[in-house]
């Protein structure tokens, strides 16, 4: 699960061990992008820190045995990193379609501000994002430039930038730890084999804002489970994976299935369309920013072949979006699509965790193989679904080794597949989320609670009659 955070030491918590990242080939990128972005990149190093909400694949490069979690969730030829901008001395703002966007640069000039001309793409949804270079970090001239561009004509919202981090929980016992033979016996848990009856998801669609996918026609994503993709981090129409999130993400959601190979994803027949906004970070994790998270949300909520928008990320505990909280809320009242989002990886309780806890969301936590409360599960009142987050073969390359992954991030997926099924049976976004949380197997007291909400995910009773 992603999580977008401000750019401060309780945002990110240090790991004691780090994941080790494969070594593999670097994909050039433009001159004029390598060029803008290398002299951002020093101002991001000092603000990344090590995530700990962050879900995680485990994936080692070398010499790890067979069934540890040792593929390359990157595969070979891949790009090892997208840079991302600092955007600490940024403000994202939202513009109203057919809106001039001139006022809005001219009030941003009359602020000492500037556009960003390559981070603020053309489309129907104008997004701007504006520097203030004089603000050095200050957060609250940051706050004040984006409360008086909020009042220029046309703007929907302004506010400040932030950097957005997968939920992705570093567990680095495991490449040291051999494992049993991989199953996915997570799917049969949630009763999958017998929503399969009924339901194997063909038309259906699931968005996925993450980091990107594998290479055409590798693995259990080949060019046919694919129905659009996107990059708006580098500008491009292809969302290249170079962090092994998005892949995963993908992967648990909509894995080539019942094709004798690798594993199977939750949504059978069910397809992806991919939007890139987040890459590999320097200490390991991986991240985006809130306009590019913003621009994912609007592309996806615009595809009509997508019926379910499946977010493995979140802003940090507390902190709340203007922009976000309306395109999610457009892509559920005005485009009609399920969303589910992951609900953090810190093991704590809290009431708000954007965008799980915004209204109608599916917020999923993770369970373990006891079919209890991962430790690293958040917890709070928006938690509504659980689903199997501790070591769920989560991508499978080319050599048919597993790769297992850890957290929210890998559970959230499993409960979007479910909801691609209901989809395809013609039920609406209302609907689904009705049958999702009263067909949950209660894992508590009766009823819905803090810990676990409903229970885990119970896809077959989901589509009993």
């Amino acid at each position: 699960m992603l999580t977008i955070r401000p750019q401060t030491s309780k945002r990110l918590r240090q790991v004691s061990e780090k994941a080790e990242v494969p070594m593999i080939v670097t994909r050039p990128s433009r001159a004029s992008a390598t060029k803008r972005n290398s002299l951002r990149i020093t101002a991001l190093l000092v603000s990344v820190l090590v995530a700990a909400s962050l879900g995680t694949v485990s994936a080692k490069a070398q010499s790890a045995a067979p069934g540890t979690l040792s593929e390359q969730l990157v595969p070979p030829g891949r790009s090892a990193a997208d840079t991302l901008p600092s955007v600490e001395n940024e403000v994202v703002v939202v513009m109203k379609d057919g809106a001039s966007i001139e006022d809005t640069r001219r009030m941003a000039s009359s602020l000492n501000g500037r556009v960003v001309e390559e981070r603020s793409p053309a489309g129907s949804e104008k997004i701007e994002v504006i520097e203030f270079k004089e603000a050095r970090g200050d957060k609250a001239l940051i706050a004040s430039k984006a409360r008086e561009l909020s009042q220029a004509p046309g703007v929907i919202s302004a506010e400040p930038n932030s950097l957005v981090e997968m939920h992705y929980r570093p567990n680095d016992t495991f490449f040291s730890q051999p494992r049993g033979s991989a199953n996915q016996g997570n799917l049969s848990l949630i009763g999958m084999p017998a929503a399969w009856s009924k339901s194997k998801g063909a038309g259906a669609g699931i968005g996925i804002a993450d980091s990107g996918l594998p290479p055409r026609n590798y693995g259990e994503l080949p060019a046919t489970k694919v129905l659009a993709q996107t990059d708006v981090l580098n500008g491009d129409s292809v969302a290249e994976d170079n962090a092994g999130h998005g892949s995963a993400v993908s992967a648990l959601a909509a894995a080539k299935t019942d094709n004798r190979f690798g594993m199977a994803g939750a949504g059978f027949n069910a397809k992806v369309a991919m939007c890139k906004f987040s890459t590999r970070l320097p200490n390991g994790g991986v991240g985006g920013t809130k306009d590019g998270l913003i621009k994912c949300i609007d592309w996806l909520q615009k595809r009509s072949s997508v019926d379910v928008l499946n977010l493995s990320l979140g802003l940090a505990k507390g902190e709340t979006s203007p922009g976000i909280t309306r395109e999610i809320k457009e892509t559920q009242e005005l485009y009609g699509k399920v969303v589910v989002a992951s609900v953090g990886n810190d093991g704590t309780y809290t009431r708000t965790q954007l965008p799980a806890s915004l209204p109608g969301v599916i917020g999923v936590g993770s369970i373990d193989s006891r079919s209890s409360r991962s430790s690293f599960s958040n917890y709070g009142p928006y938690v509504d679904l659980m689903a199997p987050g501790n070591g769920v073969v989560s991508y499978v390359v080319q050599n048919e080794k597993p790769a297992f992954a850890f957290g929210t991030s890998f559970s959230a997926p499993q409960v979007a597949g479910c909801a691609a099924l209901l989809s395809a049976k013609n039920y609406n976004a209302g609907q689904i989320k009705n049958r999702l949380l009263k067909s949950a197997t209660n894992m508590g007291p009766a009823g819905r609670d803090d810990q676990t909400g409903y229970g885990y995910l119970n896809c077959g009773k989901a589509l009993s009659n």
